[in-house]
């Protein structure tokens, strides 16, 4: 049976901002990237308008004495949420979140504040419900001004008393939270899911074993796949990987896991149901395409840190996706904007050449091929269109949406898939 390799996204670089001091995380929302600055006498987050990625404007610099130790950042309508941590003993004048409303993005005005005693690590804003790492604080924020707590998750999920919550992420109605704690026995951590329909009143809906090294190790970082029936977690540890989790039982089940040897898998934004995009270190820019869980593949990589590929805590540490464009933040060189970019692979273990080629919204089959079924299956694995050729056929693909598909070819000489991306 001939086996065809899946074809890969180009990145495609439209324009590298060094930053001094370098950058942790970054979000982008509507027009706007927003990039945290923490190092150097004075943390700043950097906005910038991306209207234009390739040619992107810095509108302002905004920073805060409160800013000590801000890793983390999200926007939502007008406003810009800022997470702030503290190490050590609780220090309630500079942890916690501060919120900008940025209606004039020029010109950011501070109008809100949430005091927290350790600070948090990592936030996440939806639909006016921001939520911490650590403890996992839910807060109604749909007025900035007045910040009103909700719930303490760990409160309520006694188990996720025995980690701290490293990092959240939503989709829908579902919280996704990765936890993880460092003992004399070793690394573990924990992966949570919970009903969120009812933000002040969240109920646990499944959960993963122990994290163990070698069996996800650390919960650090945690996203759903579109269809919610896989999450995809990294750990942030030497000799760790992506993990990819069926939530499809209770506990979840590990499926899938993606090596690339030394260098550290740091954060993970999931696009539809096959492409995860990491920000792994010295890495750079990775893009799995995890269309089957069971068999992450990459599908591409920009290395953002070309000095070295050791397991060292430096080069990319965000990404955020908004399709076609790809954002990466970098702890030594800045900020980085990509495009996506399809491209055809050539075919592996098929020694008489290609079985079928991809011509714009066309498929032509080999002539060496006499007869075979052509189909079109969704992210999902539900068939969208099939068709019968004989050898050197060209058929036309039906319009289709934005997404990942893929074409399976099946004839009596064998078996092909290729992955298409519509942008």
């Amino acid at each position: 049976m001939g086996l065809a390799l899946v074809a890969a996204v180009q990145l495609v670089p439209l324009v590298n901002i060094p930053v001094a001091g370098g950058l942790a995380d970054l979000w982008v929302e509507d027009t706007l990237a927003f990039v945290m600055a923490p190092w150097g006498a004075t943390p700043y987050v950097h906005i910038y308008s991306v209207a234009d990625p390739a040619n992107p404007v810095h509108l302002a610099a905004v920073t805060d004495p409160r800013l000590q130790n801000p890793w983390d950042l999200k926007a939502e309508g007008n406003h810009l949420y800022v997470a702030n941590q503290c190490f050590g003993s609780p220090c309630q004048d500079s942890a916690g979140v501060l919120i900008w409303d940025i209606t004039d993005p020029s010109s950011p005005v501070l109008t809100g504040w949430i005091p927290l005693p350790y600070g948090t690590h990592n936030i996440f804003v939806h639909n006016g419900i921001l939520y911490t790492a650590g403890e996992v604080e839910i807060w109604d924020v749909s007025n900035p001004a007045q910040p009103a707590q909700l719930v303490v998750l760990s409160s309520v999920d006694g188990a996720l008393q025995s980690y701290d919550a490293h990092d959240i992420a939503v989709s829908g109605d579902t919280l996704y939270v990765a936890a993880g704690t460092f003992s004399q026995n070793g690394i573990f951590g924990t992966l949570r899911m919970y009903d969120v329909s009812t933000p002040s009143s969240p109920v646990l809906a499944g959960y993963s074993p122990t994290l163990s090294q070698g069996s996800g190790s650390w919960g650090h970082a945690v996203w759903p796949t579109e269809s919610r029936q896989f999450v995809v977690q990294t750990d942030e540890v030497e000799e760790g990987a992506v993990w990819i989790w069926s939530t499809q039982t209770t506990p979840w089940t590990l499926v899938g896991s993606f090596d690339l040897g030394d260098p550290i898998a740091h954060n993970v934004q999931v696009v539809g149901d096959s492409l995860a995009f990491v920000s792994h270190y010295t890495a750079g820019l990775v893009v799995l395409d995890i269309s089957d869980p069971t068999n992450p593949v990459l599908a591409a990589r920009y290395d953002t840190y070309p000095q070295s590929d050791a397991g060292l805590y430096e080069g990319a540490w965000g990404v955020m996706v908004r399709w076609p464009f790809v954002y990466v933040s970098d702890m030594q060189s800045g900020l980085w904007i990509f495009q996506v970019q399809t491209v055809d692979v050539a075919e592996r273990n098929d020694r008489m050449g290609p079985s079928f080629l991809v011509e714009g919204r066309h498929i032509r089959l080999s002539s060496r091929i006499p007869q075979a079924r052509v189909g079109l299956l969704d992210a999902l694995g539900r068939v969208r269109w099939t068709a019968s050729l004989t050898g050197g056929d060209r058929v036309a693909l039906p319009l289709l949406s934005p997404g990942v598909y893929r074409i399976m070819v099946t004839s009596p000489a064998g078996t092909w898939t290729r992955t298409l991306m519509v942008p």
